[in-house]
Order: C-alpha cells, then structure tokens, then sequence
C-alpha cells in the first residue's frame, strides 16, 4: 500500500491516517492587508499611496472611490469629532505588481480648498468596510493603515459673503493668519471670476480689520453694463496664487473659493463702437435677447454721459435700429455736449428700463466705459483680416493703437475674446505680435475647436475688458471689433 493511500484512507476508510495529519488544521487564507506606503502634500491636495497584498490575487474591480479616509482631530488619539474627515478618490488606475500587489492612489482635498496654518495636526488614514477584497472574497479589514503630522504655514482665505447680482458682484473675503496678514498685498488682481474660458479680475474696494482678522472687499465684474441673459451660468471664484502674503513672507496658492450660479432674464447691451470729438460722442449699442428685442423700445435717452459725476447728457438715436442676422439689434447714438474740459473724465452708462425683449424685460443701467477728454485716448483695436484655416481653425489679425504708447505686455493671450449669443466663450491664442511704432501693434490670434467643425452662427470678436494697456495704465474697454459668420 502506497504512503499516499495511507494517507487518504482508501483501503481502510481513512481509519489509519497517521497522527500528525489528524491534528493539521484546514489552510487558513491570509486576510487582504492595506499599507499606505507614501504621500505627497500639494497646495491643494493630499495624495496616498496605499498598497493592498493578499495571498490570492487583489480583485482590481473593488478598488475605487471611498475605500479609504482621512480624518484629523484635537482629540488625543485622534477620536472623534473630526475636524477634517475626507473620503479618499481614486487619482488614477491601480497599478500591479510584479509580486502580486497592487498600489492604488488616493487623492483627498484640502480644508477650506487649500492647506493653511489652521490645518496643522495628527492625520489618520483609515481603511473602510467592505470595500476592497481579494479574488477569494477577503476584504481589506477596516483600520488605520498610516498617519502623519502635516504642518502648514500659509494664511488662511475664505469667503464670508457673497452679493451675485447685476454686472458687479460684491465678495468679501476673510484673511488670517498665526503671524498675521501682510496689508500691502491686499489689492485689485488677489481673486478672480471663472466660467469656461471666460475670466475676470477681482478690484480690491477696501479691508477692514475684525476679530478673527482682515476682511478684504472686492468687486467681480461678469459684464460690461449689467449682467444680463448672456451671463447666465455657474462661475467659480478662485483665488490667485502668490498674490496674498502673511507677514512672514508665507503667500497663498491659487485655488477654488466657492462657486456661485447666476440666471437673469434681461436682455443685454453690448458696446461696438465709440467715437469722441470736442463736441460730439457717437455710440453703437447691440441689443440681444433670446426672446428678441422689442425694437420699439429703442430710442431717444437709451444711454447717456456725465462729466465728473455731474448731471447726465441725454442721447438721441442716429437713423433707425438695424436687426442682424442673429436676431440681434443694433443703434447707433448721439451725445452733444463739450467732451475737451481739461481733466475730465466722462462715463458712459446704460439707462435703465428704457430698452426691452419681447416678453418684458428690460436692459438694466450700468456703466458702458469711463474716457478722459479727448486729448487723452485710450487703448483701442480694428481687425485687419480674419481667415477661417480650415473647418476647426480661425485666424484674426488686429491692430491695436494708442495715441501715445501701448504696454507691449499686454499684448497676448486674453486680449481679445469671441462670443456668441448661444453661450459661446472662447478665448483665440496669440500666434504672433508686430510692433509698428511705440503706439500701434499687429497681432494675430487663433481660434479653434475641438469638434469636427465650428457651429455655424454669428460670432462676435471683441476687445477684453481692460485686456491691453497704454503706458499711462489705461486699459481698453470691452469692445466688438468683428462680427462674422461660420
């Protein structure tokens, strides 16, 4: 009789197996382990390195979004409540081993958007239940699989009230910090507006001192006069990074402080064209709405001027309103008045309910732009050719000029932007720049899609709203410089 029939018992009903595999417990699979194995702290984010290692092979199919945690706590042994609880989200594919492992990274977000001084503390990153196992149908038991200590230096933002309305959105913004906050870096320039590839800079109002630290107060300008139809949509407020100091030199990066939605059913007035003599100011408005302007309502009054915030100048409608192909509707006026008094600085605003849509609404005032007299220009743009390249690909050539000197700086990229009235934002890419004397630059921009083709339609390409500057610092208005078909 063989040892291996011995040993399963064929010849005797297993009566005579030897002792020692009597006592042999059944093999025991080892339970599926997780280790966080390394860690890098971005300004924004924290990613992990977890390894998971079992005897059977790891079911790549578990591992995703919420198999871990991070949690931080003032409690001695970081006990609840937390003060940071993040699930962890997977970063990218897990990635085998040659041994049989499987390394999967975690991302977790910052407190707040981004790590500051108010972070520093014990972090613990804790494996959840039940949600990676092995081919065998282990699960990675629920603990603590790593901890550290982070510590943070930057100062600390967040937003404490936000007014989203009309054309200029009122933000106040909270700055802390252990070593205090710098003052002198409060400014114009710290946050900015975003929405797609439309973007906005924050003008600084004032700062005010509160228990807890310094409020900032900024305006975000989403429109040229007020917000209207076109501005529709969700717009995320970001801060912008090295902008904002403490005073040990500590700054804060760039990133997301909230996001807001905006949604308006009044039509909207956009500037193309203006032109100013001693006497006279002449002003093209297009009016566009997506249930069409009730071109009656166009007329005498529509805009106005004022000199020095003194009393208004009336307008008075040149010719007729002419409707374009996209159903919106251009006017031109007429301001008469004295536009050379030394020192004078004039603004140009909409009138409100004057002009409305077709179902009721109307163009709510704001501010057009705001010209010194006519010895003093500004920044301003005429397109000298545009050419579609080929079904995805759109090039423009504009000069811009200036009647002393234009910053050569400004000259680039978000200069110009192309709209249309379903929604479209794009802004071209600087493809070249020409200077022809200190206040006249060529520039060629370009445009392109994604998509097999541009959607056919009317495009508008206008100047950006302070998007190229004079040497004086004076910045162009938001103007059309084309209107074109695709």
């Amino acid at each position: 009789m063989s040892m291996l029939s011995r040993w399963i018992g064929l010849d005797r009903g297993g009566s005579d197996r030897p002792q020692a595999f009597e006592a042999l417990e059944p093999r025991q699979l080892l339970s599926i382990s997780a280790t966080v194995i390394d860690t890098t702290v971005r300004p924004t984010e924290w990613l992990l390195v977890v390894r998971y290692q079992s005897d059977a092979a790891v079911d790549l199919s578990t591992i995703g979004n919420g198999d871990i945690r991070v949690t931080a706590s003032a409690n001695p042994g970081g006990a609840p409540p937390f003060s940071y609880e993040q699930p962890g989200t997977l970063w990218m594919q897990p990635i085998p081993q040659q041994d049989g492992s499987v390394l999967a990274v975690y991302r977790v977000g910052a407190n707040g958007g981004a790590w500051d001084y108010s972070d520093n503390a014990w972090y613990r990153i804790r494996m959840n239940p039940n949600e990676v196992r092995d081919t065998s149908g282990s699960y990675a038991p629920e603990k603590i699989i790593g901890q550290n200590f982070l510590w943070f230096t930057n100062p600390k933002a967040e937003i404490t009230q936000a007014v989203v309305g009309g054309s200029g959105w009122q933000v106040t913004v909270l700055y802390s910090d252990d070593n205090g906050i710098d003052e002198s870096s409060l400014a114009s320039g710290n946050i900015e507006v975003r929405k797609g590839a439309f973007t906005a800079i924050g003008t600084f109002n004032y700062k005010l001192a509160v228990a807890g630290g310094i409020k900032a107060y900024y305006t975000l300008k989403i429109a040229q006069v007020s917000a209207s139809w076109l501005n529709n949509g969700s717009y995320d407020v970001w801060m912008r990074s090295a902008q904002v100091f403490d005073t040990a030199g500590y700054s804060l990066p760039a990133f997301k402080l909230g996001t807001y939605s905006y949604s308006t059913s009044n039509p909207g007035a956009q500037l193309v064209s203006q032109n100013m003599t001693a006497s006279a100011w002449t002003v093209t408005v297009r009016y566009s709405d997506d249930a069409g302007i009730n071109v009656s309502s166009i007329g005498n009054g529509d805009i106005r001027a004022k000199l020095n915030s003194s009393s208004f100048l009336p307008s008075t409608l040149v010719g007729s309103p002419t409707v374009d192909t996209d159903g919106t509707v251009l006017a031109t006026y007429q301001i008469l008045g004295s536009f050379s008094a030394a020192g004078g600085v004039y603004d140009l605003t909409m009138t409100g309910t004057q002009v409305y849509d077709t179902a009721g609404n109307s163009v709510t005032g704001g501010e057009f732009i705001r010209k010194e007299n006519t010895a003093r220009g500004l920044p301003s743009g005429t397109t000298l050719s545009n050419t579609r390249v080929n079904a995805n690909t759109w090039d423009v050539t504009v000069r811009f000029t200036d009647d002393v000197s234009l910053l050569a700086a400004s000259i680039a990229t978000g200069s110009v932007n192309v709209t249309t009235t379903r929604g479209f934002y794009a802004m071209p890419i600087l493809v070249s720049a020409t200077q022809e004397s200190s206040g006249s630059w060529t520039a060629t921009y370009r445009m392109t899609t994604t998509a097999s083709s541009f959607a056919p339609g009317r495009y508008y390409l206008r100047t950006q709203n302070l998007g190229v500057f004079d040497n004086a610092g004076h910045g162009s208005p938001d103007m059309e410089l084309l209107a074109f078909t695709l």
